[in-house]
């Protein structure tokens, strides 16, 4: 019954159930907590936890995912400490370490990174594929690219997540060439690209300048790998395409692509207008999708103050 009234969404109803039954599970606790925390009420599910008897990995994990989720980063590592530091007998999973290292990712905080890094090589778990390609993370967006490459080489079993987690690190803090040259080694090693790999290598492709050498890659992939072309593929090309003064070509990509366009793929096009009548045009295209998106009108603003200049 519990799960009926978290699954329609109705905490109130599920909460007073809750609150009359005369044998709480561990799971009845859990499933409410994750539901609260799910709905966005962080502090009725935070009382709920403090409230528990006997909470289990799980209800740690969850508190600290909703934390992290919410944006409340200081809570999540808060709770971290405390689930690590305090003798509960109950220890931290893989979940629970790579849940926490993104945490630290989002502020980013090194030291806490480190910390939560080492706790996991002592419990023989910051290898696995999930825990490290988190490490990875946290390290590339900590600035500490040589770190993240490091542990990426320590390594033991990598796979397409691994592989894409250091790859898209090397797409934020690298020149292209080097992202490229990620993307080079992984096929070497025999790892399948998919989606993720595709953008950020599509990405690399158009901030180095790379035209051909970039649609030659994604006619690749599509073709040999197999990868399902998306919007986001298509946004990437187009993006790739107006670097290049390619604007026409551009315009008929997103017009011939097989998705209804977004007010991003036209916004793209914006950038790379030469001319008032073009800009009006295009950014119509995008007002008419999304007349609330604010950065469109940024983007209209700072083309509008260049021509003035």
């Amino acid at each position: 019954m519990l799960a009926a009234f978290v699954q329609s969404k109705d905490t109130h109803s599920a909460r007073f159930f809750f609150d009359t039954m005369p044998h709480r599970s561990v799971v009845s606790w859990n499933t409410m907590i994750s539901a609260l925390a799910h709905h966005g009420d962080l502090e009725e599910a935070g009382n709920l936890f403090d409230l528990m008897p006997d909470p289990d990995t799980v209800s740690w994990n969850t508190m600290i995912q909703a934390y992290t989720n919410a944006g409340k980063i200081d809570l999540a590592i808060a709770m971290f400490y405390e689930m690590n530091n305090r003798d509960i007998g109950v220890r931290a999973e893989e979940i629970t370490f790579a849940t926490a290292v993104d945490a630290c990712a989002g502020i980013p905080s090194l030291r806490d990174g480190e910390t939560i890094h080492r706790c996991a090589a002592d419990e023989g778990l910051d290898c696995d594929v999930v825990v490290g390609s988190a490490v990875i993370n946290m390290y590339s967006k900590c600035g500490r690219l040589d770190r993240a490459r490091g542990f990426f080489e320590k390594m033991a079993v990598k796979n397409t997540i691994t592989w894409n987690t250091l790859i898209t690190a090397y797409a934020r803090n690298a020149p292209p060439q080097q992202t490229l040259q990620i993307f080079q080694e992984m096929q070497q090693h025999g790892i399948k690209a998919d989606d993720v790999t595709t953008v950020c290598v599509l990405l690399a492709y158009s901030h180095g300048g790379l035209v051909a050498e970039g649609l030659s890659c994604f006619v690749f992939l599509v073709a040999e790998h197999g990868i399902r072309a998306t919007m986001e593929h298509y946004k990437c090309v187009t993006d790739l395409l107006c670097r290049a003064g390619r604007e026409d070509e551009a315009r008929e990509l997103i017009r011939g692509m097989p998705f209804h366009p977004d007010s991003l793929a036209w916004m793209i096009l914006v950038g790379s207008c030469k001319s008032s009548w073009e800009v009006g045009g295009v950014a119509a295209r995008a007002f008419e999708l999304d007349p609330s998106e604010g950065s469109l009108y940024v983007l209209l603003s700072n083309l509008c103050k260049n021509s003035v200049s």
